[in-house]
């Protein structure tokens, strides 16, 4: 996994952004500054992006395929919490570390080819569309 700056995000309203990758429009995401965003050795895209709003700040996930479609979404916040998005470091090609609201570190893992799931995440501070047997590509470890 390499860091990459391929990704611009315009600012809209109500913390959503148009994403450009290299000067085109690809999709209208949530959040308004982009943390980071990395390239993986199989040509998918992670890329970070905070809400910027205090308080109810929140970090978005988004993974693209290498031809830029979606192939997963998170979202992790916490109500009432102000985001201090730092420290990233990839672990592996399919795992970055970060630090989010207190010095305890966080993971992101990748699975590149996905998997399919039964369940919803009943993690209350992660936040994703539940799609039955639709397939997880992010997963928050």
């Amino acid at each position: 996994m390499d860091e990459i700056s391929l990704f611009e995000a315009n600012k809209l309203e109500d913390s959503k952004s148009q994403l450009l990758f290299e000067g085109r429009e690809i999709i209208v995401a949530n959040g308004e500054i982009i943390e980071a965003q990395f390239k993986t050795d199989s040509g998918q895209y992670l890329l970070i992006i905070s809400d910027n709003c205090p308080y109810e700040d929140g970090i978005n996930f988004y993974l693209f395929s290498d031809d830029l479609k979606i192939l997963d979404q998170l979202s992790i916040c916490q109500s009432y919490t102000s985001v201090q998005f730092e420290n990233v470091q990839i672990i592996d090609d399919s795992t970055i570390e970060f630090s989010f609201v207190s010095e305890k570190k966080n993971r992101v893992k990748i699975t590149p080819k996905g998997k399919r799931s039964l369940i919803p995440d009943i993690r209350p501070y992660i936040h994703r569309d539940f799609k039955p047997f639709a397939k997880r590509y992010l997963e928050v470890i």
